[in-house]
């Protein structure tokens, strides 16, 4: 029999329990409320508001089962029955407005109770009644075992040790969760049964929007997370609110809804162990909070909602509850809480307020959602609080669980609807601005710094004909009135963009009907994959999936590979980094289209030749963004703050930060808080590298502008091939605009746009040195900017595709590097392309000349003579040998000098040829000077003047010739590239390279192969190109052997000479710098007087001066290496004749006097090297009369 305990009794146990009151250890028996009366307190004004604090903190005796917070929000207070009458008579006395809701609410409790089912056999959950925990944690046992997509998870103890268990719902494949949390403060038993009722819904309801839900995110559900205090308020104290640890000898329990780390004590909790709302000693004290919060840490970056229950107070808080500014998305919560609690409205008429915990509930601080929001801000958060207003407070009869579960699910299931929900650009404007003058771009650039509020899809630069700009309604009279102000003219070219939105088509492609993708719509991100999927399911043998990263909401970068056989090198396509411009997506899908269906010829070998990486989406979640959230989206969806996204083609690590990128998160080109921030672009261009030796060609889509950018973003300096990529992107534009006449302008992005850093082109192009790399802003020119018609995305797949079937088609033979000091450039076109290049050239106003009508004729006019063996005075002037008869005469010259020539070899070409020289000595202990000649094989004049000045060197009877025989060893190769030159005699006269194959290609450009800042500048990674530096340094046998040979004497050379042609000039170190390094100005010096020799003769003019700022940036050669790992004093490069009027089939009849006047400058050379100290004699002297002649004229060249 239950003992029943007087109302005094009664009074002092419950006082034990109320605030500054000690508590004591209840027994098994239940504490009763007979007659405790609920009363529902309205504080009309701040004289009121502070009455109800005092009796709340001074603690009359009263139970505050909902504290007094902001005027204007009810109090709820439960009274014992001794003191009803005081209690009203002080509310009555200040005219504070009151109501006696519950006369007896030891009724209401029972009634909560007495409606409880029996826990069935088959642990079937109810919700007519209030659960316990035992029925709740065994329906999840039998939801586990009954459901393969639901996983009971236990998360950790209690203080007592009971498992705060929850549930997981997996249904389809998303990576994005939402997170349900109740049952916090232990007499709340209607959010643990409303929680469960969602659950419940989530896996047994056929409603397609509910389904839709659960298959759209995963659910993380945990109704109990006080276990003990939840029990303990079923089996002993109803209203008890806290957990169950002791705090001291008297008191026990902690508010675990203020015990998380976030503005923990600022404001709504008590320091005092024996309140109702004691925070605890410290965020985190209590094992209950510590547990749960370890875990959602684990799964914190992937929830995309979070959302705790409590009641009571109808109302839907926002985070935070320390401040009434509108932080992270407030702004966007509550314009999605409002309409959810508009449909929660619409079952039951049940009214909630929305809004932050300070300006609409009790403002209590150290919340799981404000603790949530902030550690991890995911998109939708906040707590509901649920039934009543203060009429049942936590009595809340039974019969209204379900329409509560009910009402909630409709609101969950609206929130979840209004965020994919597409923000509407209704009247919104989109202006075409049209500077005329630096004075209006500089207006519009401070307007753009000074009013963000405008989207501007157009930067404001000089070289900017028109700029887009998209108003609100509510400002397009103040973006007119200034534009007005400041005389600049603009056309309204779009009146109200949603109608242009409205008018986007988009259709839903058809699983494995690869036919449905159609190109006059645009489709989602999930079309879009499945597509590929089916594309690779239905051509196993040619296409395959590719994954290039991943996203910050944990998607796929998705694409796919092309290829016909192994050994192609690759061509890359990349698109949609910025989320709102759909047509590129569109562009390169069709693209894939046509790799893979087309008949037309062309196409069809490019399929073939190349292996294709294509991703159409590199910013899936934007783009979804853009679809579902916000049609002009630009960055990715990573939160920063208040704030979300990153522009992630700012986001590389090419010059990071240097030009148009912001570090504000509001910006629309913010680039993130260091380079390669962002997931997409590290995962994305982690795969880049790992396949950058196979890329010839690297295109980036984007819109809009009809512009090809060639890199780079931070200078207008034409870089690297910038002068190749320019001829083959004009022509290749050239191709775009002939199917429908549309213009493209060309140019490096910084000239042809704005200075713009961080981009993926400049990264691929600097860091990759990938031959070609591109972006195309596609159509069109501002009238509808980001939002092309449909009716637009065929032509533009169409003329797009023309122009990347003319890159591959593109070739004219440079002869030389377009460069700004030589002032002129030999280029060779084939007869079909001819005309077509004049018309480029012509509607450049670029100036030519045709040097040759036919280059055949001057190459049949090339006399090859035949070498006589035995007799080394048959080697003549008017002629170029071929490699036998060259080799021949060197072992001829040993024989006829045996005592002071030696055939040396320098190493071995690929195809098993010596690297052939001779060493010409008269003496032991003499420095060397070394001669190399012929490593550019189709460049024959080399070594017929290498072999000129070794005959000099053996038969001239000049007295400085001899000198220079007799006082140094001369180390001599006329050819270095024996395989090369072989292949020019015999099989193509311009052959450059080496015969190396590589893949379908031969032949690496020796003289960028050499380990000096090999790659860096004037090379290419494509095995097609000339001046392809192959796969590594020293990869080939000749540079490797040779350059060997050459370190093995490295310490004793004085002087290298290097011979090349044509250009006229003498190159000093270095290819990568115009600095003037190492001993430049003597080098100079030395090097300009020997080319004033040299002119005596003939007249011929020769510049002087390092390789870079002579003729262009090139590194990997010789010399470099030579002079930098050898520290060799003099380097010189001759570039011999001509200027352009033959270039490399230079005529016979200049071969001797090209070598006459060579052979004076290298006297000259020495003689000046060895004034300036550089050179050391071995004691032969020179006629002493010529010493004085040349002494008096230098002494009057000096006096002069």
């Amino acid at each position: 029999m239950q003992h029943e305990r007087s109302p005094g009794e009664l009074l002092a146990f419950l006082e034990g329990l109320k605030r500054k009151k000690p508590t004591f250890i209840v027994g098994a028996e239940k504490v009763r409320y007979d007659n405790y009366g609920l009363y529902k307190v309205n504080p009309e004004n701040e004289e009121h508001l502070n009455f109800l604090k005092d009796l709340y903190e001074n603690d009359e005796g009263y139970d505050f089962w909902k504290p007094p917070s902001v005027v204007g929000e009810f109090v709820s207070i439960v009274s014992p029955p001794e003191l009803k009458a005081k209690l009203e008579h002080s509310l009555k006395k200040r005219s504070i407005q009151a109501e006696l809701k519950l006369k007896n609410i030891q009724e209401a409790f029972d009634a909560q109770v007495l409606s409880r089912k029996k826990r069935s056999a088959d642990d079937e959950l109810y919700w007519t009644n209030y659960q316990t925990m035992e029925d709740i944690y065994g329906w999840f046992d039998r939801l586990e075992a009954q459901y393969d997509f639901v996983q009971k998870i236990t998360i950790g103890q209690s203080y007592e040790g009971r498992d705060i268990t929850g549930i997981k719902i997996n249904r389809g494949n998303s990576t994005r969760g939402i997170f349900l949390h109740a049952g916090e403060i232990a007499a709340d038993w209607l959010s643990p049964t409303t929680v469960t009722y969602i659950a419940n819904q989530l896996i047994n309801s056929d409603d397609r929007e509910t389904k839709a839900a659960a298959d759209e995110f995963v659910w993380y559900i945990f109704p109990v997370t006080n276990p003990d205090g939840f029990k303990f308020s079923q089996d002993s104290v109803r209203a008890w609110v806290k957990n169950r640890r002791p705090t001291n000898a008297t008191t026990t329990g902690i508010d675990l809804s203020k015990n998380w780390n976030a503005q923990w004590g600022v404001s709504g909790g008590s320091f005092n162990a024996r309140d109702d709302n004691y925070i605890g000693l410290g965020p985190f004290s209590e094992p209950e909070t510590r547990f749960l919060s370890n875990y959602i840490q684990t799964i914190g970056s992937t929830l995309t909602g979070f959302f705790s229950f409590r009641s009571f107070g109808q109302r839907f808080l926002i985070p935070f509850a320390h401040s009434s500014d509108p932080l992270y998305n407030y702004n966007e919560m509550v314009i999605i809480g409002r309409r959810a609690m508009g449909s929660l409205a619409v079952r039951y008429d049940t009214q909630y307020r929305v809004g932050t915990s300070r300006n609409v509930f009790d403002g209590a601080t150290g919340s799981i959602v404000d603790w949530a929001k902030h550690r991890f801000n995911p998109t939708l958060a906040a707590t509901y609080v649920l039934r009543d207003t203060g009429f049942w407070g936590y009595t809340l009869p039974p019969t209204q669980i379900i329409p509560t579960g009910e009402e909630t699910m409709d609101s969950l299931l609206a929130i979840i609807r209004e965020a994919n929900e597409p923000f509407r650009f209704d009247n919104y404007t989109l202006y075409k601005v049209l500077p005329k003058s630096l004075e209006d771009v500089t207006a519009l650039q401070e307007f753009q710094n000074a009013a963000p509020e405008f989207d501007f899809f157009d930067d404001p630069v000089p070289t900017a004909d028109y700029v887009n700009i998209v108003s609100k309604p509510e400002l397009k009279k103040d973006l007119e009135e200034f534009l007005k102000s400041n005389e600049i003219d603009f056309v309204i070219t779009q009146e109200n963009i949603q109608e242009l939105i409205d008018n986007e088509k988009k259709k839903t492609y058809t699983r494995s009907n690869i036919r449905t993708m159609e190109f006059d719509n645009y489709y989602t991100l999930e079309d879009i994959y499945a597509w590929l999927e089916d594309l690779a399911a239905r051509f196993p043998e040619t296409i395959s999936i590719i994954i290039g990263g991943s996203t910050y909401e944990g998607r796929e970068i998705k694409g796919i590979k092309i290829s016909h056989g192994p050994g192609r090198r690759a061509v890359f396509i990349e698109s949609g980094i910025h989320a709102r411009e759909w047509i590129a997506p569109a562009t390169t899908n069709f693209i894939i289209n046509e790799l893979v269906f087309s008949d037309d010829e062309e196409t069809k070998a490019a399929a073939r030749d190349f292996d294709w990486y294509i991703f159409p989406v590199t910013n899936p979640d934007g783009y979804i963004w853009s679809h579902v959230g916000f049609r002009l989206w630009r960055k990715n969806r990573r939160p920063f703050g208040n704030e979300f996204g990153v522009d992630l083609n700012r986001n590389w690590n090419d010059n990071w930060l240097k030009e148009s990128i912001s570090l504000n998160p509001s910006s629309n080109v913010f680039a993130g808080p260091g380079p390669f921030s962002e997931v997409e672009t590290r995962t994305l261009s982690t795969y880049i590298i790992n396949m950058a030796d196979k890329i010839d060609l690297y295109l980036s889509f984007h819109s809009s502008g009809q512009i090809l950018l060639l890199p780079f973003g931070n200078t207008t300096e034409p870089l690297a091939n910038y002068y190749d990529a320019m001829k083959i992107g004009r022509r290749a534009m050239g191709a775009l605009a002939f199917r429908y006449g549309t213009p493209y302008t060309i140019g490096n992005i910084a000239e042809a746009i704005y200075f713009a850093t961080g981009t993926s082109v400049d990264w691929v192009k600097e860091r990759l040195k990938i031959p070609l790399a591109y972006c195309y802003e596609l159509r069109d020119r501002g009238t509808y900017g980001h939002l092309l018609p449909p009716d637009q995305i065929l032509p533009t797949g169409e003329e797009t595709m023309d122009s990347l079937i003319e890159i591959f088609d593109a070739g004219y033979d440079f002869w030389n590097d377009p460069a700004t000091p030589l002032g002129y450039v030999n280029v060779l076109t084939s007869p079909e392309d001819r005309i077509e290049f004049e018309n480029v050239l012509k509607s450049k106003n670029i100036d030519f000349e045709i040097n040759s009508e036919n280059i055949q004729e001057a190459i049949d006019q090339e006399v090859v003579q035949k070498y006589t063996r035995t007799n080394v005075r048959s080697m003549r002037w008017d002629g170029y040998y071929n490699l036998s008869s060259i080799n021949a005469w060197i072992d001829d010259l040993a024989a006829e000098y045996p005592k002071i020539v030696t055939v040396i070899t320098g190493g071995t070409s690929y195809e098993g040829r010596s690297i052939k020289g001779l060493r010409i000595s008269h003496g032991q202990g003499r420095r060397v000077i070394f001669l190399e000649g012929g490593i550019h094989s189709r460049e024959w004049i080399s070594p017929a003047t290498v072999n000129y000045i070794t005959n000099e060197l053996l038969t001239s009877d000049n007295e400085e010739t001899k000198f220079a025989a007799h006082n140094f060893d001369w180390y001599i190769f006329p050819v270095t590239n024996p395989d090369g030159y072989v292949w020019s005699f015999e099989n193509f006269r311009m052959w450059r390279k080496n015969r190396r194959p590589v893949g379908e290609h031969f032949g690496i450009d020796l003289n960028r192969n050499w380990d000096n800042n090999w790659m860096v500048e004037g090379a290419s990674s494509n095995p097609a190109r000339d001046d392809y530096a192959g796969p590594e340094p020293f990869s080939e046998p000749e540079t490797k052997s040779l350059s060997e040979f050459i370190a093995s004497i490295g310490d004793r050379i004085d002087m290298y000479l290097s011979f090349h042609s044509y250009s006229q000039m003498l190159l000093l170190p270095f290819g990568n710098t115009t600095a003037p390094l190492a001993n430049y100005h003597d080098a100079r010096e030395i090097g300009m007087r020997a080319m004033g020799a040299l002119s005596v003769k003939y007249g011929t003019q020769y510049r002087t001066g390092n390789i870079a700022e002579t003729i262009y940036l090139a590194t990997g050669g010789s010399v470099d290496w030579v002079k930098e790992e050898l520290k060799v004093p003099l380097v010189y490069c001759y570039e011999l004749r001509d200027n352009g009027t033959y270039g490399f089939v230079l005529p016979p009849a200049q071969i001797l006097p090209n070598n006459l006047e060579v052979m004076d400058s290298i006297l000259e050379l020495i003689f000046q090297a060895r004034r300036f100290g550089y050179l050391q004699s071995s004691g032969y002297s020179v006629n002493a009369s010529l010493v004085l002649i040349v002494a008096a004229l230098l002494a009057k060249f000096l006096h002069d």
